[in-house]
């Protein structure tokens, strides 16, 4: 009943609200046919292919792409709804200048909370069209491809990944404290990944605190668990290192963080000395080829 009951004031709350307001669509709004961007900038830098990318960070091709992907996701059965092209470009625009909800606003002639909504629309719907596409689990072959890359482009043997980490800037969460305070004196959440030999991503952890060290990050991330766990889909078993008799345990991921490398292999295959004697041979076969 008291649940009841302050629904019910909440929608009052509400309706008083929308009495108040001054305008149902404020009159700069009403005028988006002829002076927003989306109806002309946007579609005259479509003519522009150079400044078309500069304004969306990606190519007329690339866009149409996306948008055939994602419009299903984003048509809406309401006249009065922005078409999917138009919610995309807003969606790109905030991402690719991390400019402010308003100023994007006033630029489509649209209201700011209609674009915070879209950019929260937008973004959901790009992971879920496009993560089984372009991050889907690698398989066996795929780690090959990306081993036979690193020897080819970076003449690093056996490798299958550069892993690395990234602060992205976030305003401080509340009561959280000093945890997602970091080390740059900034607050952030931390993007972990593995790259291959093209800089693409293959594996990606984003949830840790800012305040965290990339080893404890490492090691508390599900790419770490599902690595102890063998459920990488990793090639097992030893094989020689190009032009040589010299055996390796599998592959491994090249980082700048030597304790990770030592972690990486000391619980897939079991021996930290191992691994330092196997990386300390690669690079004396390497200086050997110099």
């Amino acid at each position: 009943m008291c649940t009841y009951n302050l629904l019910m004031r909440k929608k009052k709350q509400k309706r008083w609200l929308l009495k108040d307001r001054r305008w149902h669509t404020r009159p700069i709004n009403q005028i988006r046919a002829r002076h927003g961007d989306y109806k002309n900038l946007f579609q005259e830098l479509k003519n522009d292919s150079k400044m078309f990318y500069r304004y969306t960070r990606m190519t007329l091709e690339h866009f149409m792409k996306l948008l055939e992907l994602i419009a299903p996701h984003l048509r809406k059965t309401s006249k009065r709804a922005l078409v999917p092209e138009h919610r995309l470009i807003i969606a790109l625009r905030y991402l690719a200048t991390g400019d402010l909800p308003l100023s994007i606003a006033m630029a489509f002639r649209v209201g700011e909370s209609t674009v915070r909504n879209i950019i929260k629309e937008v973004g959901l719907v790009l992971i879920k069209v496009l993560q089984p596409i372009y991050l889907a689990s690698p398989v066996e072959e795929d780690w090959k491809k990306c081993a036979d890359g690193y020897w080819n482009r970076w003449n690093l043997p056996n490798c299958v990944g550069s892993v690395d980490g990234k602060h992205i800037r976030l305003k401080c969460p509340p009561n959280s404290g000093t945890l997602f305070y970091n080390y740059k004196k900034y607050y952030s959440i931390v993007l972990m990944a593995v790259a291959d030999h093209l800089y693409r991503f293959t594996l990606v952890d984003i949830r840790a605190y800012g305040g965290n060290s990339d080893g404890g990050i490492f090691s508390d991330s599900q790419i770490r668990l599902n690595l102890n766990n063998e459920q990488l889909n990793l090639p097992k078993g030893t094989i020689n290192l190009p032009s040589s008799t010299l055996k390796t345990f599998g592959f491994f991921n090249e980082t700048h963080y030597a304790n990770t490398l030592s972690l990486q292999l000391e619980n897939w295959r079991g021996s930290t000395t191992l691994s330092v004697e196997v990386y300390m041979q690669i690079i004396k076969l390497k200086c050997k080829h110099k």
